[in-house]
C-alpha cells in the first residue's frame, strides 16, 4: 500500500515538474541560428525562413553555450527622439 501511495505521489509531483519546464521554456524560447550564432525571437521573420542550421532553445542556453548575438532585425533598439 505504501508503495503504491510514494509511486502515484513521485508522478504527480514529477509531472507537475515537467509542467513548470515547460512554461518557462515557452516563455524564454528562442531561435538559434548555429552557424551564424544568432538569436532570434520565435515571431522573427528571419527565423520562420531558417530551416537548417536553426535551433529551438532557451535565451540563456543561446547566450551561454551558444555564445550568440541578438538578430539585429527583431532585437532593435528604440532610439529616443530629442
Amino acid at each position: 500500500m505504501f508503495k503504491k501511495i510514494f509511486t502515484i505521489s513521485f508522478i504527480l509531483g514529477f509531472n507537475i515538474f515537467l509542467c513548470i519546464q515547460s512554461t518557462i521554456a515557452q516563455n524564454d524560447a528562442v531561435i538559434v541560428n548555429i552557424k551564424k550564432l544568432v538569436y532570434h525571437k520565435t515571431t522573427c521573420s528571419v527565423a520562420k525562413r531558417c530551416k537548417k542550421s536553426c535551433i529551438k532553445t532557451t535565451l540563456p542556453r543561446a547566450l551561454n553555450i551558444y555564445h550568440a548575438r541578438p538578430c539585429k532585425i527583431c532585437h532593435k533598439k528604440h532610439k529616443k527622439s530629442d
